[in-house]
Parts: structure tokens; C-alpha cells; sequence
């Protein structure tokens, strides 16, 4: 009898402890460790990992850390800021005008340099006054750089010291089309490329088009412009991609809008094969696989969704109420163990809409909602959040200042 106690009791004192064990992950609580002010307007923020905060303003980029801190002035035909996945590597994109009168054409020019603000190459090219501006995705790798013209479905794939190691025509058949859709996005461990790109622009279904349908496809590119394969979609258009750190895995967005307004919405996952592994009924503008690729979430204005990679399946979803706001921007930690939701108003003021009243909404692997954070002095333009791999820590850049939140 004795015995029988005992090992009841050992029994019943190993089921305590994982129970403290698991409550103590869960109440875990963020808190603010961590707050820094800028002067002037930050338009981009980075937060590479295990590296300075980066923030980017009109005329400077500023890398920020604990013990030093360096800046690097931009020129003033500056049309945008580029950084490799983990900011390895930054390119400025300039706009200059031609020195000849009356030329409406203007010359694009990409200059690339590493982290430590070496320049390493740069190209230019005549940009037409009624084309579209490139894409441009940098590999974090070696700087490696990929352009995209979407008016022709035409890919360059230059090495690290700028040389051109291929051109790709996506499309046979494809005709100059200002409404072709093209996106791109580097895995971060700047290897493999996917590339989500339509045939055509698109109509809505049941319109008078005689092709209504852009032809989505998907594509995987390794950085040097091999082609491993590609797959059409099942719907009308696409809006976006996004590849796993390593490549394992791809999601595309997949929609079609028909004449009364009505819309198909898809998110179809793929592994690096090219098979189809699970599908998501969402159009999603935020996306983030987990480090680990294990998870990935989702995310359109109001509804959160993650995936289980390892059993091609949801895990749950989170629907936020149109009173709070919209979700602006997404991340997920290992295992899927912690999601970090932005959510904020967007207002139109000062001349342009902002995103205000901004708070974080922190989820457990089972969608439970564990905390939220309330930053209602702050506002942002463009969404700038990063969850650390390990859950630890959460950094989130505003208009005039980031912050840093540590879980206790």
C-alpha cells in the first residue's frame, strides 16, 4: 500500500511539473525593455537579425547598435531603398534625367553595396516615360541581384560583381502589357527565387475579354536564372508570393473577380518540387513562414490564418474586428510556438493615409490570444514588425522611434 502511494505521488508530482512548466510558457508576458526616438521621419525599418536596428530616412540610412552607430548619406535622385532578406546587402535605386533637352525618357540606375556600406557594383538602364519601374529583390547571400519588368515578363539575373548571368522571357507569347502582374521573393538564404507572374492582365470572369484570364503561373529560379519548374494557377490572377528561408517551400496568392464583384480566393502552398501541399481560402497581403519552416501565416485585413507545414494542414485562425483596425503586418517564431499580429487604424491625413493607434496581438500555437500591447501615441506608414526566432523578443519600428519588448 505504502508503495502504491508512492509511486502515486511521484506520478501525480511529474504531472505538476510539466503543468508549471506549460503555464509558465503561456503566461510568459512581453514587456517594453527598449525605446528609441528619431528626429525625423523613418520611412523603412530593418531589424536583421543578431545585427544594428536600421532605420531609413529621406536623405540618410542610419545603422544603429549598442555600441556604435554609422550612417550613410543618399543622393538626391534617391527613388528607393533595397535590402536583402537579413540586410547583408542594400541598394539604392536613383532616377536621374538626362542632360539633353526635351528627352522625356529618364536613366535608372541600381547601385549595390555590402552591409559594412562598401559598394560592390552598379547598372543602369534607360527607363521609358510610360513604363513601369523594375522590380528588384537583392540575394542576402552575396548580392546577387534579380530585376523584373512586368510590361514584358522579363527577368535579369546578375552575379555579385554585376555581370549579367541570365535573361529570361517568362512567357513566349507575351505581348507589352502595363497591367502584367510580377512579383519575386528571395529565400533568405538568397539560394532559390519564386516568381509569381500573369501572361496578361487580367479581366474579371464573364466580361466581353477576349482573354479574361492573366494565365497565373509560379515559377522557382535558382539566383543564377535556372529555371527548376513552374506551375499554372487555377484562378484569374495572382497578387503576391513568399518562399521559405531555405526554399522548401512556396505560397501564392490565387483569385478571380467576376462581373457582380464577386471573388475566388486561394492561397496554394507548394513544396520545392513543384507539388502542391495545401491551400488556404484567403487572399493574403501579409505573409511570413517560420524560420524553422514548420509554419506559415497568413494574413489579409481582418482574418490571421497559420498552416501546419509538417501536417499540410490549418492549425487555427483569428479573425480581428474591423473596429480595431486591419492587420499590417505578420511574423511567427519556431514550432509556430508564437504569432505576432500588428493591427491599426489606417487614416488619411496629412496628405496621405498613416496607420495610428497601433497594438500587437500575441497567440499562442493554438490561436489563443495570450497578450496585447497598446502603442495608441505612435503611428507608421509603412508596417515594420520582426518576432525573434526564439519568441523572446518583439521589435516593431513607427514613424519617429522603434521599440524592443521582451518576454519575461
Amino acid at each position: 500500500m505504502t508503495r502504491f502511494i508512492i509511486i502515486i505521488f511521484t506520478i501525480l508530482t511529474i504531472l505538476l511539473a510539466f503543468f508549471l512548466l506549460f503555464s509558465q510558457s503561456n503566461d510568459d508576458q512581453f514587456e517594453l525593455v527598449k525605446s528609441e526616438n528619431f528626429a525625423k521621419s523613418i520611412n523603412n525599418w530593418q531589424f536583421p537579425t543578431a545585427k544594428p536596428v536600421i532605420a531609413v530616412e529621406n536623405k540618410q540610412i542610419t545603422w544603429q547598435s549598442t555600441s556604435e552607430t554609422n550612417q550613410f548619406n543618399l543622393p538626391d535622385d534617391v527613388l528607393r531603398v533595397i535590402f536583402s532578406k537579413n540586410s547583408n546587402y542594400f541598394g539604392i535605386v536613383r532616377l536621374t534625367k538626362f542632360s539633353e533637352s526635351g528627352k522625356n525618357n529618364q536613366k535608372l540606375r541600381i547601385e549595390i553595396y555590402s552591409a559594412n556600406r562598401e559598394k560592390l557594383y552598379e547598372l543602369e538602364r534607360i527607363h521609358y516615360y510610360d513604363d513601369s519601374f523594375p522590380l528588384t529583390a537583392i540575394s542576402d547571400l552575396d548580392g546577387s541581384l534579380i530585376i523584373g519588368q512586368n510590361t514584358t515578363g522579363e527577368l535579369w539575373f546578375y552575379d555579385p560583381n554585376g555581370s549579367l548571368l541570365n535573361k529570361v522571357q517568362l512567357f513566349s507569347d507575351a505581348e507589352y502589357d502595363l497591367e502584367r502582374m510580377l512579383y519575386a521573393d528571395i529565400s533568405k538564404d538568397g539560394t532559390v527565387v519564386a516568381i509569381a507572374a500573369g501572361k496578361r492582365g487580367a479581366s474579371p470572369a464573364g466580361s466581353n475579354a477576349p482573354n479574361p484570364s492573366a494565365e497565373p503561373h509560379l515559377f522557382l529560379f535558382s539566383i543564377k536564372g535556372e529555371k527548376f519548374w513552374e506551375n499554372p494557377l487555377p484562378d484569374f490572377n495572382t497578387s503576391a508570393t513568399v518562399i521559405s528561408d531555405k526554399g522548401q517551400y512556396i505560397a501564392v496568392s490565387s483569385y478571380t473577380i467576376d462581373m457582380g464583384g464577386n471573388i475566388t480566393k486561394n492561397a496554394i502552398i507548394f513544396d520545392n518540387t513543384g507539388k502542391e501541399i495545401g491551400h488556404v481560402n484567403i487572399l493574403f497581403k501579409q505573409a511570413r513562414f517560420s524560420p524553422d519552416s514548420k509554419s506559415l501565416i497568413l494574413a489579409d485585413n481582418n482574418v490571421a490564418t497559420v498552416f501546419d507545414l509538417t501536417a499540410d494542414s490549418i492549425s487555427w485562425s483569428h479573425r480581428i474586428s474591423k473596429k480595431e483596425g486591419m492587420i499590417a503586418a505578420v511574423d511567427i517564431s519556431n514550432k509556430g510556438e508564437i504569432a505576432a499580429l500588428l493591427v491599426a487604424k489606417n487614416e488619411y491625413k496629412e496628405g496621405g493615409f498613416i496607420f495610428t493607434n497601433p497594438q500587437i496581438k500575441i497567440l499562442d500555437s493554438n490561436g489563443k490570444l495570450l497578450q496585447e500591447l497598446k502603442m495608441d501615441d505612435q503611428e507608421f506608414e509603412k508596417p515594420s514588425l520582426n518576432l525573434s526566432d526564439d519568441a523572446k523578443n518583439i521589435f516593431i519600428g513607427f514613424k519617429n522611434a522603434y521599440q524592443i519588448y521582451q518576454a519575461q
